[in-house]
């Protein structure tokens, strides 16, 4: 569905008249909202990239359009995550002389905009780390925009909940709740067929895993 379907979807079932521009300004809102929800509660906008380090500085920035880490690597290794009193201990054992290694392998999540890594990095490398994350999609401004890191035959899921959302806020119950069920079931269908694309347990198939970057 393109933004226009999607803004008609939504304008049907709460019975609003497209002359409404108040309401179609909510009603694109709503939908961008719950559309960068659910990409980040579902991981369904998975990127890659690379990322600098600065010599003698733990400090390391996220992509503008980061949401969640999924893995970190630095050459062959993979970053292990670990809380601020583990990197607090980590940290003081490197000032004490005691540890030892061949470059950062375990990081700590400070902020939405960066993240702090140990060992301190001695050299400074412009692509020295590759990052896999959830990534934040891209807002729907014009008509002709389309949700492209959700599967095109969920894309009705959207618009529930759109609906679900502003029918809850406008104390529409009854509608709030038809299209919250609708939404859950919707949701666990996708979930399920995620799960078949990902290869969990013995669904395995080849499919395109959709919103993942190359």
């Amino acid at each position: 569905m393109t933004l226009d379907e999607l803004r008609n979807y939504v304008r049907d079932r709460l019975s609003i008249a497209a002359s409404d521009s108040t309401k179609q300004t909510q009603i694109d809102t709503v939908l961008n909202t719950e559309y960068r929800r659910l990409c980040a509660e579902e991981r369904l906008n998975i990127e890659r990239t690379t990322m600098g380090l600065v010599a003698n500085s733990q400090l390391a920035d996220l992509p503008n359009d980061w949401q969640e880490t999924i893995a970190i690597r630095y050459g062959a290794n993979v970053l292990q995550p670990i809380n601020l009193q583990r990197f607090a201990e980590l940290d003081a054992a490197s000032e004490n002389g005691t540890e030892t290694s061949d470059g950062p392998c375990m990081y700590y999540q400070e902020s939405p905009e960066c993240f702090c890594v140990d060992p301190t990095p001695t050299e400074t490398n412009s692509t020295a780390l590759t990052i896999w994350y959830v990534a934040r999609p891209d807002a729907m401004t014009s008509g002709g925009n389309s949700p492209t890191a959700l599967p095109v035959e969920y894309h009705d899921l959207l618009a529930e909940m759109a609906v679900a959302r502003i029918a809850l806020n406008e104390e529409a119950f009854d509608l709030a709740s038809s299209a919250q069920a609708i939404v859950n079931e919707l949701r666990g269908r996708m979930q399920g067929q995620m799960r078949k694309r990902q290869g969990a347990g013995n669904e395995r198939v080849v499919l395109h895993h959709y919103g993942v970057g190359t």
